[in-house]
């Protein structure tokens, strides 16, 4: 039905550009395929357009195919046609090929341009591959002038390297910058946690009479070390009369989650915020500042949610039943973990972990167990803390503590809490062989031995009364800690005398 609408190149082209625009690929291949079977042989600017709508529509397979089809119609591909078909691989982050794309068209000898550059940059950043970005601008400054865009993508793609090498290529380049290049800078302060270097960053903008925005303030505010300087940074923000929103809600709570809940409370009602309206992830951050024993008033914090108009997510209620754990409430814990099913959201493996660890901490071992029987049952990898101290809970029995063990170990995620634990069990029974394999265990893999370890295999050894071991097992402890030593002395005279 096509042929009849597409008399030549010119039209085609139109009719391929005109589809592009709403993503749709298909029918802009139909229109190139018509046009070989009417005998018109598509030029670089048709097959510009195909490769154009692909790439708008993440088609990279389809993009790539068309630039191969161009060579084997003789057709000269221009840097346009190339520019398209990486920013198809941009879209979908295929750094490799958009790379190897890159290369191919300077093997054809096309010269590329600033923003074919900007393009394969913009897909390492995505990647988080910071060296390559850092690559590429070198590349590109032996050839052709960096633009202010060149720039800020570098600074963005850096971040993963540290504010160091963000640093300098905001200041190493010519001009001044911009605020995206700044904010891209104070985002790699943001994740090393640099504040004293982000409010230089914003002293230089200030200086340079650009005025920071919310992204400024934000990642300002969340590589504050503690509540008490994001305080100040907040004033600052107030006095530059930049709004704030939510974001910086956020990063604030999430700072002043180290001062408790108390104080990540009464940030939302401070200094005429509290006309922001707080998200879901206002109120999870409140439930992971009642994280330290204040089970209650996590639960509160998670009552409030619907009040809200807002919905409990996965992180509220692990944070919730995390809450649970210093004070080993394992009650609530588990009606936490109930809740999931009550309001169809699907429990992951952190869920059911930190319910196991609770339950363990309250000494309800069997309970947990059948937590750790869940998650094998969803296969889901159980976390080896919840894991270890289910092994150190009293009255566990050997076969569920073997059961336990061989998990890990078949993981490889075995630490030394783990061994330990497994020695005192072992202890426990005056088991002193099994004692001795686990150690030779350890020394076959990555899990070194310490004080704690020879302490335990010392006492196990005692109680079987094999001294020549013990005393063995001392020497080790005497070249840990002279503390480890001097209980080890009273627990095994304690052995001694009850032996005797």
């Amino acid at each position: 039905m096509l042929q009849s609408f597409i008399p030549c190149q010119v039209a085609g082209s139109t009719g391929i550009s005109s589809l592009g625009k709403y993503i749709r690929w298909q029918p802009a291949l139909e229109i190139l395929a018509c046009l070989k079977r009417r005998q018109v042989l598509p030029n670089v600017v048709t097959y510009s357009a195909a490769v154009n709508s692909c790439g708008r529509a993440d088609e990279w397979p389809k993009a790539t195919a068309l630039l191969r089809q161009i060579d084997l119609a003789h057709v000269r591909s221009n840097t346009i046609t190339y520019n398209a078909t990486i920013c198809a691989h941009d879209r979908m982050q295929k750094w490799t090929r958009a790379e190897a794309l890159l290369q191919q068209l300077q093997r054809v000898a096309l010269e590329a341009e600033v923003a074919t550059l900007n393009s394969v940059m913009n897909v390492c950043e995505k990647g988080k591959l910071w060296k390559r970005v850092v690559m590429l601008l070198r590349t590109l400054a032996q050839s052709l002038r960096p633009n202010l865009v060149t720039r800020n993508t570098a600074v963005s793609g850096s971040r993963e390297g540290g504010w160091r090498v963000a640093w300098a290529l905001l200041f190493g380049g010519e001009g001044d910058g911009d605020l995206i290049g700044f904010n891209a800078a104070m985002a790699a302060c943001q994740l090393q946690a640099s504040w004293l270097q982000a409010q230089a960053l914003l002293r230089t903008l200030r200086a340079r009479h650009l005025r920071g925005d919310v992204v400024s303030y934000s990642s300002l505010v969340s590589a504050c070390e503690n509540w008490q300087v994001s305080s100040s940074v907040l004033q600052d923000m107030q006095l530059a009369k930049v709004p704030c929103d939510t974001t910086v809600q956020n990063s604030m709570i999430s700072v002043w989650e180290s001062g408790g809940w108390r104080q990540a409370q009464s940030f939302l009602c401070w200094s005429g915020l509290a006309t922001i309206r707080a998200d879901a992830i206002s109120f999870n951050g409140l439930i992971r500042a009642a994280q330290h024993g204040y089970w209650a008033k996590a639960q509160l914090f998670l009552r409030l949610l619907p009040k809200q108009t807002l919905a409990a997510d996965v992180i509220s209620y692990n944070s919730a039943i995390q809450a649970c754990g210093g004070v080993a409430e394992w009650q609530q814990a588990s009606s936490l973990l109930q809740g999931f099913e009550s309001r169809q959201l699907e429990a992951d493996a952190m869920a059911f972990s930190t319910t196991m660890g609770v339950l363990a901490e309250a000494g309800q071992w069997p309970s947990a167990l059948r937590q750790l029987d869940k998650l094998q049952q969803f296969r889901m990898e159980s976390d080896v803390v919840a894991c270890n101290m289910v092994l150190s809970a009293s009255g566990l029995a050997e076969m569920e503590a073997r059961r336990i063990f061989g998990e890990l170990r078949a993981r490889k995620v075995a630490n030394i809490k783990t061994y330990n634990s497994m020695i005192s069990l072992a202890s426990q029974r005056g088991d002193w062989q099994q004692s001795l394999l686990l150690l030779a265990d350890m020394a076959d893999g990555t899990v070194q031995a310490d004080g704690v370890t020879h302490s335990l295999i010392a006492e196990a050894c005692a109680k079987a009364l094999e001294w020549q071991q013990a005393v063995c097992s001392m020497g080790f402890v005497a070249k840990a800690t002279q503390r480890d030593l001097f209980h080890l002395r009273l627990r095994l005279c304690k052995v001694a005398s009850m032996a005797s």
